[in-house]
């Protein structure tokens, strides 16, 4: 049986990248509906769709039109999922990066990174947790952020500072919510460094940087960080599912 066996997950920025593996690992791992939802069903690094490969692989998927910076749409989205008996595991992976001179920065490009990497996981994560105690059902939701939240990254000052505000999001959100008894769980995700890419969604990181041992707390913060193996969402065990090949931690929380 596999660890996401009968369960629905929704992924944002599934097109590409980290969304894009996490899917495709969804259904791997026996996941019975997996909706992709990003601006567009083509994979930035080529090939295949994903919702190609997994109906291919005999999963059934979705693909969802959806910036999720149209906070009235990601909560179209996710309740349009109730046909389907709503999501089990919510992942928000969908974000944008561009390399920008600090002294350059503008603040339409702000506004428009914000609203995306900051907002549109709030509010995606907001929507899929609403339902999960509407429908008083088990669940997880999980963050992607980066480790340039916590140690900043080169030309990278718009993007580090959104992941930074993500990481702590996070921490609220599920100090929060951290009871046992919910049976919600809330993780956040921190792969390696990347290197800055387009104004895409679903952009692919470099997540070869994460290594080392585990640590009990990250930068002293009260948020204790394990690895994926140590993980358990919603009941699931999740000692294999990792987005991507490399080796990284999260946050690890009650929700």
């Amino acid at each position: 049986m596999g660890l996401l066996e009968g369960k629905s997950i929704f992924v944002t920025g599934g097109s590409s990248g980290i969304g894009r593996a996490i899917a495709l690992a969804a259904g791997r791992e026996g996941a019975r509906h997996v909706w992709v939802a990003s601006r567009n069903p083509e994979p930035h690094e080529g090939g295949e769709t994903t919702v190609d490969l997994l109906h291919a692989a005999g999963t059934a998927s979705e693909f969802v039109t959806l910036d999720v910076a149209d906070t009235a749409a990601v909560f179209a989205a996710i309740e349009a999922t109730k046909t389907q008996g709503g999501v089990d595991v919510m992942v928000c992976s969908a974000g944008i990066n561009a390399k920008e001179d600090f002294l350059a920065i503008t603040p339409e490009q702000f506004d428009r990174m914000k609203a995306v990497n900051l907002d549109g996981t709030l509010f995606a994560a907001q929507a899929a947790a609403k339902q999960m105690v509407a429908m008083e059902k088990r669940g997880a939701i999980v963050v992607i952020g980066s480790i340039g939240g916590l140690r900043g990254m080169r030309f990278s000052t718009m993007y580090s500072g959104l992941k930074a505000a993500l990481i702590n999001m996070t921490a609220g959100h599920s100090h929060q919510h951290r009871e046992p008894r919910h049976h919600r769980d809330l993780a956040c995700h921190r792969p390696g460094a990347g290197v800055p890419g387009d104004d895409r969604q679903g952009r692919t990181e470099n997540s070869a940087a994460a290594s080392g041992p585990a640590e009990r707390n990250c930068r002293g913060s009260s948020v204790p960080c394990v690895r994926s193996r140590e993980l358990h969402h919603g009941g699931i065990a999740h000692r294999r599912w990792r987005p991507v090949g490399a080796d990284v931690r999260e946050y690890r929380t009650w929700a």
